[in-house]
């Protein structure tokens, strides 16, 4: 289906006399479905377990704007930045290494111009 079994079995006891759990399953209902929570490796069955940044405030610094998300082994983030959200997000890095338990990147953006970021995540 798209998920390891060892996942699986991991948060929902999966196989005989386990809960079946598909890919597309929101189980808590935290926006992110089960394929979503495998990859960004959050845990699918509490809803304050998801990839979003630590701290919501991107922190101005004399080096660049430093931006936090929690992060784990075995994976790969790209930093994307829009000046406007009805802007297309641009990749200004990639292929960045999972450093447990948090991720740090400095946007050496210059200026006062507004920002927005995500994140991506691929399993490596």
């Amino acid at each position: 289906d798209g998920l390891p079994d060892w996942w699986e079995k991991l948060y929902y006891d999966g196989g005989a006399g386990g809960i079946a759990v598909l890919p597309t399953d929101d189980t808590d209902t935290d926006g992110m479905n089960s394929f979503q929570e495998f990859i960004a490796g959050t845990d699918p069955t509490d809803p304050k377990s998801l990839l979003a940044f630590n701290n919501p405030q991107v922190e101005p610094s004399s080096t660049g704007r430093i931006i936090h998300w929690p992060s784990i082994y075995g994976r790969v983030y790209s930093v994307q930045r829009a000046s406007r959200l009805t802007q297309t997000f641009v990749t200004i890095d990639s292929g960045l290494q999972a450093t447990p338990p948090q991720n740090e990147y400095i946007d050496r953006a210059t200026g006062d111009e507004t920002y927005f970021y995500r994140i991506l995540v691929e399993q490596k």
